[in-house]
């Protein structure tokens, strides 16, 4: 007898189905659309082309590669990520990827191997695994788009790790005040010496101060604002009685 022991739905007009080499994976290859299931037919993550997707393989990362007519992109189910390697000026059917290259052979039936770079794909799964001693690694290699990664660490939840790499005064000043890192700001703040970069960091430690008591006021005053400070100080003065003094906030009824 036959016993059904997982299914799924997939597209119309499925064309080919193309298992992991661990069979971890699997892909439901169709005309315009690709959808990715574990080996227990679980939906993981399904992307749409306008063109016609023409092959794929898996490589050893669990990353799925494939081509359309026009370009080679990947996809993870894992993270849900999908994006282009490179362009091609040919279509190409790939029959294998493994170690940042794939196999394909051309419309005259020519074998080739090609290389890539997984860089890119390489850290959004070490991001989504949490190993970030190899994201930073990733970042560090200087592969990557600053202003992409940055958008996808801020999407993703981690901007602190933009930091690490972001060289630029004004990026690391917004990014830093964005997510309230003082201590990031700071600096980049004293790069910059300007009066409307000291009147947002005014403001936002005077947000962070009325908050969580005077602590980050002392900490901006080991710092040793400089010159420009007019703004900053007119935005902190009023919260702040002294180094060491109390920080006035909104006023309430005594205690019965």
């Amino acid at each position: 007898s036959r016993k059904v022991v997982a299914s799924c739905s997939i597209p119309a007009g499925t064309r080919y189905v193309v298992w992991s080499p661990n069979m971890a994976y699997v892909a439901f290859i169709a005309k315009t659309s690709i959808v990715a299931c574990t080996k227990n037919l679980e939906r993981l993550h399904t992307v749409h082309e306008t063109t016609r997707i023409k092959s794929g393989a898996w490589d050893e990362n669990g990353v799925f590669i494939y081509a359309t007519q026009s370009h080679v992109n990947y996809m993870i189910p894992k993270t849900g990520d999908s994006a282009t390697i490179h362009s091609i000026e040919q279509p190409i059917y790939i029959t294998r990827a493994h170690k940042n290259h794939y196999t394909y052979l051309d419309r005259s039936n020519q074998a080739y191997r090609k290389k890539f770079d997984p860089t890119e794909f390489l850290f959004k799964i070490a991001l989504y695994e949490k190993r970030f001693a190899d994201v930073k690694t990733y970042l560090k290699s200087a592969r990557l788009c600053g202003n992409a990664i940055i958008g996808y660490l801020k999407r993703h939840g981690h901007p602190e790790v933009a930091l690490h790499f972001v060289e630029d005064p004004a990026t690391r000043f917004n990014l830093a005040l964005e997510y309230g890192h003082l201590d990031e700001a700071i600096p980049a703040a004293k790069t910059l010496d300007n009066p409307t970069i000291w009147s947002r960091l005014g403001k936002e430690a005077l947000r962070q101060a009325l908050d969580a008591g005077h602590d980050v006021i002392a900490q901006i005053a080991a710092n040793g604002l400089p010159s420009p400070l007019q703004s900053a100080r007119a935005a902190l003065g009023s919260a702040v009685l002294s180094a060491s003094g109390p920080v006035l906030a909104p006023s309430a009824p005594p205690l019965a």
